[in-house]
């Protein structure tokens, strides 16, 4: 007998918010069957195009996790206004991507509006490997047209888990690389009726996180919450012109003029006197950042140039903003 799990997510129109905590998974898999609705339902914009021609199906899921913690869980818990976009992808056999009249990519945006979504779960976290599960999700979107669809995405184990706790805590699909074995359903919906996609999942997977959207991944970036504005200043006015460009390691230039800041202020401070007077100018830390920079290729000698003349520059200044 069947034990479903479902998972559902909804959304209202979305907004950035600092305390999110997005993150982007992939279904795919190979379709099985097509299944059109009965004559009388179908028409619209909710037709899929050459649906006897589907081979693949993918979609990609968009969602904040911040209120699905597993130490919440109970049996059959569904989760509001998570989700942040969907977009819902068609392949022919040859992987070319069959164009659809209704949206494929769902979000709040000037094209259209996210008026619902929701996650659940149900059913145990644990043991899944023993029972069937499902996730479910309906979508609500309005485009310029004020054409409205419903779309429908749901996933039904076959032996394999479906969901499980994250060792941060959080209720997560379970990644798979093309041995998934999940029945999905797709379906899509307006005013005059819809079409169905029956299709077999194969592979989940997560897409790597890059807080601070600087092309380098979390588990391998060296600076995660980078300074990323476009060009270096120092003391947040002084600006050099040069492009705040970001290393290897996932650290901009402006990160590494920070942790020599940083790495000074930890310093005892010397005292100033008849004997001593205080030093102003940049610390050693700060003269080394251009020649490493140069040396890995990152800037070129002119770029150093500005880099250094503009640091001398802002501490005879007195690191003061302009008068």
């Amino acid at each position: 007998m069947k034990v479903l799990i479902p998972a559902l997510l909804t959304l209202l129109l979305i907004a950035p918010v600092s305390a999110q905590q997005l993150r982007t998974v992939t279904f795919e898999g190979s379709v099985e069957q097509n299944n059109e609705l009965p004559p009388e339902q179908i028409g619209g914009l909710a037709t899929i195009s050459n649906l006897e021609s589907v081979d693949r199906f993918i979609a990609v899921v968009t969602y904040d996790e911040t209120n699905m913690l597993a130490a919440n869980y109970g049996s059959n818990d569904e989760y509001f206004d998570t989700f942040s976009s969907v977009e819902f992808y068609f392949l022919d056999s040859q992987g070319n991507e069959i164009p659809q009249t209704f949206p494929t990519q769902l979000m709040d945006s000037a094209n259209g509006t996210l008026t619902g979504s929701w996650h659940a779960f149900g059913g145990p976290l644990t043991g899944q490997d023993t029972s069937s599960a499902a996730t479910s999700s309906d979508t609500y979107f309005t485009n310029d047209n004020q054409e409205s669809f419903t779309f429908w995405l749901d996933f039904f184990n076959n032996g394999n888990p479906l969901f499980e706790e994250s060792v941060d805590g959080y209720i997560r699909y379970v990644e798979y690389a093309g041995t998934a074995n999940h029945t999905g359903l797709f379906r899509v919906i307006d005013i005059n009726g819809g079409d169905d996609l029956n299709f077999v999942v194969d592979t989940v997977s997560y897409v790597p996180i890059d807080s601070d959207e600087d092309g380098i991944v979390d588990a391998a970036d060296s600076c995660p919450f980078s300074i990323m504005d476009e060009t270096v200043s120092f003391g947040g006015w002084y600006e050099t012109g040069v492009t705040n460009y970001v290393d290897e390691s996932g650290c901009s230039i402006m990160d590494l003029y920070a942790a020599c800041e940083a790495e000074a202020e930890a310093q005892p401070a010397i005292p100033a006197g008849p004997v001593f007077s205080a030093y102003a100018g940049p610390s050693y830390c700060e003269t080394q950042v251009v020649y490493g920079l140069q040396s890995d290729g990152v800037i070129d000698y002119t770029e150093g140039r500005m880099l250094r003349n503009a640091l001398n520059n802002y501490y005879r200044s007195g690191g003061n903003g302009p008068s």
